[in-house]
Parts: C-alpha cells; structure tokens; sequence
C-alpha cells in the first residue's frame, strides 16, 4: 500500500479507497477479491513505524535495483518535489504545556504535552491557510514518474534545505548532465553547487527578485 500511494501519489484514505475499488491494485497487494484493504489509520500507523526504522528507504532502494536489472528506469532525467502526508493520530483539544523552570536565569522552557493516541513524531505545518500535522515526503523520480527514492521529514523540514540529503538516497547510478527539475522553493545558490556536484543540469524553477521580475 505504501509503494502504490508513493508511485500514485495518494493520500492513505485514497489509497485504500482505490485498493477496495480496482482489481489492479488489490492484486498488486497480494488481496483477493473477497479481502478488504487496511483502514488508512492502520497504514499510518505502519509507515511511521516504517519510518522510524529507516525501513522506507531501504525497501525503495531494493526495489529500485531489480527494476534497474529489467531496464525499468529510464534514467535521462530527475523531478524532485515534497508532499505532505498527514497523520489520523492528530492532537485533538485543548494543547497541555510543561513548564521546566530554570533555577540559574529568570527563564523557562516550554514543552507541548500530548496525549498517548497523538504521534508525537508528528508536527504542524501551515500552507495555504490550512494547518496540517504530519510529515514530509520528498520524492526522486524520473521522467516517467518512477520513484526512485523518497525521504521522510517532519512538516517542519524546509526543503530548500535538504536537497543533497534527497539527493543521497538515490541507489541508482544515474548519467552525467540529466537535468533535474524542480519547483522554485528549491531555488537557492547552495542548491545550484550541490546539483553542479553531483553532475546534474539546473532545471529548477527561477524565482523573481525585486526590482528583477522574471523575463519570458
């Protein structure tokens, strides 16, 4: 479930919708037809297991490498981008704080107390106006929207920060000079040397500047 909605791009509720309705994807997940998906809380409750174990990544490098023994992976360019995916094990309420006084300054430190049902690993993010608590993923893929690698980050992780760290998952041997694209929140000098590094062209998404509007 958690290869289909990476490769499909759907959110845990979608994906066990689309097992439950296509033959497809059911048999994908070695279900008969009698068999019903598992609710989208339950393959929340894996992945972050997934991820806090670090087992993610390693699947989608073990998977990668036999589609690259069938010459599966079309390697003549990359696409990067992150996603959000939300937890159903959100806080609910009224959010407690800890308060830890400090008996050397006139200071304390705060904490966020949760409840046990909440996933603690989990954090806010505000886009859009819309507030989301979750997780991040960033997703490799080439040309033909083949997942190459994916990195789970909390909300919180800016990904303008992290692009050679995505960059490292990548098992695969990729050519020199294929472009990567990207959208313009990945746009920064530091991230223009680290695609020079690694031989990759700068297809990244140009962003205005003041007093320098973007040309045609």
């Amino acid at each position: 479930m958690c290869l289909l909605q990476s490769w499909y791009g759907l959110n845990d509720s979608k994906v066990e919708d689309r097992i439950n309705d296509s033959l497809s994807f059911s048999y994908s997940c070695g279900m008969t037809i009698e068999q019903v998906a598992p609710d989208y809380s339950t393959l929340s409750r894996f992945r972050t297991a997934l991820t806090k174990t670090q087992t993610f990544e390693k699947l989608f490098a073990s998977i990668n490498k036999q589609l690259e023994i069938q010459n599966i992976i079309v390697k003549t360019g990359l696409r990067i981008d992150a996603s959000v995916t939300e937890t159903p094990l959100r806080p609910k309420g009224k959010t407690n704080f800890k308060v830890t006084e400090d008996c050397c300054a006139d200071q304390a430190e705060v904490h966020k107390e949760y409840p046990d049902s909440v996933d603690k690993e989990g954090t806010w993010l505000k886009k859009r106006g819309t507030y989301h608590f979750g997780f991040k993923k960033h997703h490799v893929t080439d040309n033909e929207g083949l997942v190459l690698s994916v990195l789970t980050t909390t909300t919180s992780k800016n990904e303008i920060t992290n692009l050679e760290e995505v960059l490292e998952t990548v098992n695969v041997v990729l050519p020199k000079d294929i472009p990567l694209k990207a959208d313009k929140g990945y746009q920064s000098k530091k991230n223009v040397a680290i695609l020079k590094k690694h031989n990759l062209k700068n297809h990244i998404l140009k962003k205005a500047v003041k007093n320098k509007p973007l040309t045609k």
